[in-house]
C-alpha cells in the first residue's frame, strides 16, 4: 500500500495526522524567534576592559593589553588577535576559525583571562568578554533627560543606576555611554609645598592608593559562631582624603594631604557630546552579543527599564532614540504581507484556469498546512523567521502549487478516462482507483523534479 493508496483507504487518520501538524505548527510559530537576517555567528570574542584614573595609552598597552594578549593567545582555535588601546579603555577581540563551538571557546577565553585577572592594575574595572564585535550596530539607543539634571548629575545616575542594570540583561554584550562629565576627585598638589617639606611625589602617590581598600585583618572564633574581622579604609568623604598621612617630619610630626594639596570633588574633561533635540543629554548605546536574537534582548531590555523607572526619581525620563527591533518587525511584516497575497493571488490564479472551485480548495488547503510543517523543524532546528526563510516559504509555496497542479491535472485524466458518472453503481470504486493511480503515476516525477530544484541551492548548506 503506497502513500496515495493509504491516504484515499485512511481519512480519519490522514485529517487526525493534518489537524497535530497544524496545532503543534501554531505553537511552534509563536516560539520562533524574529530576525532581519539569519544569526550567524562570526566567531568573534571582544575582551573590553576599562580603566579608570584616565591612564594613557601607553600605560594601557603596557600594562593591560599586552597582558590579556599573551594569556588568550593560546585558546584552541584561535585564528587571529587584534587590539586597541587608548586612554582609560583597552580593547581586544579575537577571530575563530570557522565552524568553531563559539561557547566553548568563551569559556576557554573567560577561564585564560580569570589567571591574569589578580595581575592586572587595581584601577581597571569589571572586564566585559562576549561574543560580539566593535563594529556591530547598537541595536538600542537611550537618551537620559531629567527636569533640574544637569548632565554630569544624569552621568552619575547612568553610572551608578541604570548602566550595571542593563548590562545584567541577557543577551547584552557592551553598553556604551556618552554625554556628561565623569565625576572624579581631583587631588592638585602643590609644588612648592612638596619641596618645603621635602616630600617626593611618590609618597602621594602611594599613600592614596594604600589607603584607599577595605582588608581581611583575620577572624575570631566563639563556641558556635566565627566572626570575620575587615578594616575598613575605603574612602567616604573628602575629609577622608584629605586628613590622609603622607609622610613624619624628624620631629615626630605628621605631614597630612592637604597641608601639601588641595582635594576637589570635580569632574574630568568632556570627551563626547550627546545631544537629542538640541538639549544636552547622556546617552546609552547598547550592543547585543553576535548570537543573541534582536527583538528578545530589546524587549528584555525595556522590561528592566520599566522595572528601573519605579527607583529612579520621576523627573527622570528615559526616552528610546534607536531601536532596532522596530525596523525588524516591520521589515518581517512587509515580507509576511507579501507571502500572503501571494499564496491568495495563487489560489485566484488557479481558480481562474482550472475552474474547479473543489480542486483549488485541496490546494489552497495544503499551502498552510505544509506552511505549518515548515514551522516545526525551523522550531526543532533553533531557525528564526527572517527574510531569507519567509523568502524560501514563498518559494517553497510555489513548487508545492506547481506539484499539485501536474497531480490534480493527471488525476482528472483518469477520471476522463474511466468514464466516471455518479449514475452508475461503482462510481465510487473507480474514482477512488481514479486518485491513487493518477497520483503515483507522477510521483516520481515530482520527487525528482523537486530534488532537483534542491539541488541547486545545496552549495548555500556548506
Amino acid at each position: 500500500m503506497n502513500l496515495s493508496e493509504f491516504s484515499v483507504k485512511r481519512p480519519v487518520t490522514i485529517f487526525m495526522l493534518f489537524l497535530g501538524v497544524l496545532l503543534v505548527g501554531l505553537v511552534s510559530l509563536l516560539r520562533l524567534p524574529v530576525e532581519l537576517k539569519p544569526n550567524i555567528v562570526y566567531g568573534d570574542i571582544s575582551i573590553i576592559v576599562a580603566v579608570r584614573g584616565g591612564m594613557p595609552p601607553q600605560e594601557v598597552e603596557e600594562l593591560v593589553t599586552r597582558p590579556i594578549e599573551e594569556a588568550v593567545s593560546t585558546v584552541s582555535y584561535l585564528e587571529n588577535i587584534y587590539s586597541t588601546s587608548k586612554a582609560g579603555e583597552s580593547r581586544v577581540w579575537l577571530e575563530f576559525e570557522p565552524g568553531t563551538n563559539m561557547d566553548f571557546s568563551a569559556l576557554e577565553v573567560r577561564e585564560k583571562f580569570s589567571k591574569i585577572r589578580d595581575k592586572l592594575p587595581r584601577e581597571i574595572e569589571k572586564p566585559i568578554i562576549a561574543q560580539y564585535k566593535e563594529s556591530d550596530m547598537p541595536i538600542l539607543l537611550l537618551a537620559i533627560t531629567g527636569r533640574g539634571y544637569t548632565p554630569e548629575m544624569l552621568r552619575k545616575v547612568v553610572d551608578e543606576q541604570i548602566k550595571e542594570s542593563i548590562l545584567r540583561v541577557e543577551g547584552v554584550a557592551n553598553v556604551d555611554v556618552y554625554g556628561g562629565r565623569e565625576r572624579k576627585i581631583l587631588v592638585e598638589v602643590d609644588k612648592n609645598k612638596l619641596y618645603q617639606y621635602g616630600v617626593p611625589m611618590e609618597y602621594v602617590v602611594n599613600a592614596l592608593g594604600a589607603n584607599n581598600l577595605n582588608l581581611l585583618a583575620g577572624d575570631i572564633e566563639r563556641r558556635k559562631n566565627k566572626y570575620l574581622v575587615r578594616i575598613m579604609g575605603e574612602f567616604k568623604s573628602l575629609k577622608d582624603i584629605e586628613d590622609i598621612g603622607i609622610t613624619t617630619m624628624s620631629q615626630g610630626s605628621i605631614i597630612k594631604l592637604k597641608e601639601i594639596a588641595k582635594v576637589r570633588d570635580s569632574f574630568l574633561e568632556p570627551t563626547s557630546y550627546a545631544r537629542t533635540d538640541i538639549e544636552p543629554v547622556v546617552s546609552i548605546y547598547i550592543q547585543k552579543e553576535s548570537t543573541a536574537n534582536t527583538i528578545r534582548v530589546v524587549t528584555d531590555i525595556e522590561d528592566e527599564i520599566r522595572r528601573l523607572k519605579k527607583r529612579l526619581d520621576r523627573n527622570i525620563f528615559i526616552k528610546a532614540t534607536l531601536n532596532q527591533s522596530d525596523a525588524i518587525k516591520e521589515a518581517i511584516k512587509a515580507v509576511k504581507t507579501s507571502l500572503f497575497y501571494g499564496a491568495i493571488l495563487a489560489v485566484i490564479v488557479l481558480l481562474l484556469f482550472l475552474r474547479d472551485p473543489r480542486s483549488t480548495s485541496i490546494i489552497a488547503v495544503t499551502i498552510p498546512i505544509s506552511v505549518m510543517a515548515t514551522f516545526i523543524m525551523m522550531y526543532l532546528h533553533k531557525i528564526s523567521i527572517n527574510v531569507m526563510t519567509l523568502s524560501g516559504l514563498a518559494l517553497g509555496i510555489g513548487m508545492l502549487v506547481d506539484n499539485s497542479i501536474v497531480v490534480l491535472d493527471n488525476i482528472d485524466k483518469k477520471k476522463q478516462r474511466s468514464g466516471i458518472s455518479p449514475d452508475k453503481p461503482d462510481w465510487k470504486k473507480k474514482y477512488t482507483q481514479a486518485i491513487v493511480s493518477g497520483s503515483s503515476e507522477v510521483g516520481l516525477a515530482i520527487l525528482a523534479s523537486t530534488i532537483t530544484t534542491i539541488i541547486v541551492f545545496l552549495p548555500f548548506i556548506l
